[in-house]
């Protein structure tokens, strides 16, 4: 209770010294040019971007963080008109699975071009070790 007690008095206390501080510099700078100094008073902006990343690897799992880069350079990986047709869809004890969306490219994807962009993903992500190419809405819920 004394821990909260005092938590609540200092933030007090921080947001009293804070309105000080406003205060005095539309004093002395007037309204104009007041607010100016009170934002060269305040403390530096954080990314939200870069920070989101910090909070997302203590929560995640490595496979999600894997899973999450693989969807973002998706489109560079295998280009733009094949990721119309197909795109990741879950990382399963290192498996990835391919989601594909019309037959014609799953019989592509079952030959040479599958096989050669299996080695580039593999080649780009080492960890994963069986990629499986999927008929849309049919993959497997584990």
């Amino acid at each position: 209770m004394f821990g909260n007690n005092y938590n609540q008095s200092s933030k007090r206390a921080i947001l009293k010294e804070n309105n000080t501080m406003r205060w005095l510099l539309r004093q002395w700078y007037g309204s104009t040019y007041g607010g100016n100094e009170i934002t060269a008073y305040q403390c530096k902006s954080l990314s939200v971007a870069e920070n989101v990343g910090k909070i997302a690897e203590g929560a995640l799992s490595a496979g999600m963080l894997q899973f999450a880069k693989i969807s973002e350079e998706w489109k560079s990986i295998v280009g733009e008109q094949l990721a119309m047709f197909i795109a990741p869809v879950a990382l399963q004890e290192k498996c990835l699975l391919i989601e594909v969306n019309h037959s014609a490219w799953m019989r592509e994807m079952n030959g040479r071009p599958g096989q050669m962009l299996k080695e580039k993903i593999q080649k780009k992500f080492p960890d994963i070790t069986e990629i499986r190419f999927v008929p849309a809405g049919r993959r497997r819920k584990d």
